[in-house]
């Protein structure tokens, strides 16, 4: 069996092979919360996600939810996965940015 830690990255890269995944929804998936166990759920994520865009196996998207998302260069993306408000839903915000993950394996 795989270290938690291994197992969370993999659900998470499996995640990011789907689709552009807001970080919002990959807290809330199961296979994410089996992997954490009971552990804080956004400190695993947001540790796990660091570590997958260090070695170039995610990449990170902000945007409107409804428009086309930006690429986050690395620097300013390690920075934002620190801030917790990125881990929830914000629908009563008034153009509400979200940040996305993707797997690299999923884009040119």
């Amino acid at each position: 069996m795989t270290d938690p830690e291994a197992q969370l990255r993999n659900a998470l890269l499996d995640l990011g092979l789907e689709d552009w995944i807001p970080i919002p929804e990959a807290v809330a998936s199961s296979e994410v919360r089996e992997a954490v166990g009971d552990g804080s759920v956004v400190e695993a994520v947001s540790q796990a996600l660091r570590v997958l865009v260090r070695e170039g196996r995610v990449r990170l998207y902000r945007g409107h939810w409804n428009e086309e998302s930006d690429p986050v260069p690395l620097a300013e993306g390690l920075e934002l996965l620190n801030d917790p408000k990125w881990y929830r839903f914000r629908l009563d915000e008034p153009g509400e940015e979200r940040l996305y993950f993707v797997n690299a394996d999923n884009v040119g």
